[in-house]
């Protein structure tokens, strides 16, 4: 499954940039971004899944250490060329030490990891303790899961409500907060549209952080361990 997963973000990493910088992806990796950048400033931090690097590179700006990385190589070398630290890692075997980092953070990866909970539990080692996970999950309870389970019926992903989320979580780590992210936008061309598009954007960063959150169908926890 992992090599599947690998060949597919290989053979995408060529127009990842260009489609994934758009209006709509626009608004997921600023709200994604912001999340991190609230926690960073001057933090150890490891993304877990960094892509092309299109958050990291922001993320590496204010904290003390970024580093990043990916099963793909393809999107490595792409994303090698924004002057990041990486390595090429599978997130079952994260390639450092216990206990490393402040920080550490994964948008749009969970979802396709089949053994979900050995990969959280290794995310954890790598985090201090007080440090904090910040992972971002697929959501049952949304339009994108309706929408996703459509059009990608051929990709592996997986969906994990909130209360899912609580109940597989390892026992010393706890929730300190949630984000959903594309609450309202039920397709993303609709931010195309003048106007609609500013209403969206408005109600989406407004209310991402209240109980209409727990509708959004990017879902992010942030876990503290103890």
């Amino acid at each position: 499954m992992l090599r599947e997963i690998k060949e597919y973000y290989d053979t995408f990493s060529s127009k990842y940039d260009s489609d994934r910088t758009r209006r709509y992806f626009n608004l997921i990796n600023e709200m994604e971004t912001q999340t991190v950048l609230r926690h960073c400033k001057g933090k150890n931090v490891l993304e877990v899944g960094c892509g092309t690097g299109l958050i990291l590179k922001e993320v590496q700006k204010k904290s003390k250490l970024g580093v990043g990385i990916d099963i793909s190589l393809q999107m490595l070398q792409i994303a090698s060329g924004k002057g990041l630290n990486l390595a090429q890692a599978d997130i079952m075997d994260l390639p450092f030490g216990d206990e490393i980092f402040d920080i550490t953070f994964s948008f749009k990866v969970l979802a396709h990891v089949p053994e979900i909970k050995k990969a959280i539990l290794e995310i954890k080692r790598v985090t201090k303790r007080r440090g904090l996970l910040i992972l971002e999950f697929y959501n049952p309870m949304s339009f994108k899961f309706l929408i996703n389970k459509i059009a990608y019926p051929h990709i592996y992903q997986r969906f994990y409500s909130y209360w899912r989320i609580k109940r597989m979580i390892p026992s010393n780590l706890t929730i300190e907060s949630f984000r959903g992210i594309r609450i309202f936008t039920i397709f993303g061309c609709l931010l195309k549209v003048p106007v609609l598009s500013n209403i969206l954007l408005f109600l989406e960063k407004k209310f991402c952080e209240t109980k209409l959150g727990l509708f959004g169908g990017y879902f992010t926890v942030i876990l503290r361990k103890h």
